[in-house]
């Protein structure tokens, strides 16, 4: 039976963190430093960023922008981890807190994390951790 695309989704995080290659024809000729994640929803990404032990990054995005970006050390490696926040209309304001998902702000969210970085060298690595966007 194949590996399900849970497993391999796993495998390519620990890959990416250990800067170990997943398949010899994807070896990177260097080391990966500096990893970027997108995931939608923060419900999503708050086992990983606790587990990562990651802090809230204020400042990383435009004031006017709604993402949230957290960042931190693991094995050596920069993790950040960037989520598309609270919708302005039904998440923050009205409490419910519905999230910002979909395919444009995960593409905006995910663009301007990789324009930060590209002022701190850049990221080695981007990975969409989910099926929107």
């Amino acid at each position: 039976m194949p590996p399900s695309p849970r497993h391999l989704l796993v495998a390519a995080i620990i890959a990416a963190l250990t800067a170990r290659p997943l398949f010899a024809a994807l070896a990177m000729p260097k080391k990966i430093e500096n990893v970027v994640f997108s995931i939608a929803m923060e419900d999503e990404a708050r086992p990983f960023v606790q587990s990562l032990g990651l802090a809230p990054q204020a400042g990383f995005f435009p004031k006017a922008a709604p993402f949230v970006a957290y960042r931190g050390k693991y094995k050596g490696c920069t993790v950040t981890v960037v989520t598309s926040g609270k919708d302005s209309v039904y998440g923050e304001k009205d409490g419910t807190g519905v999230d910002n998902v979909g395919p444009v702000p995960a593409a905006l969210a995910a663009f301007l994390a990789m324009e930060k970085l590209g002022g701190e060298g850049g990221a080695d690595l981007l990975v969409n951790a989910g099926t929107c966007g």
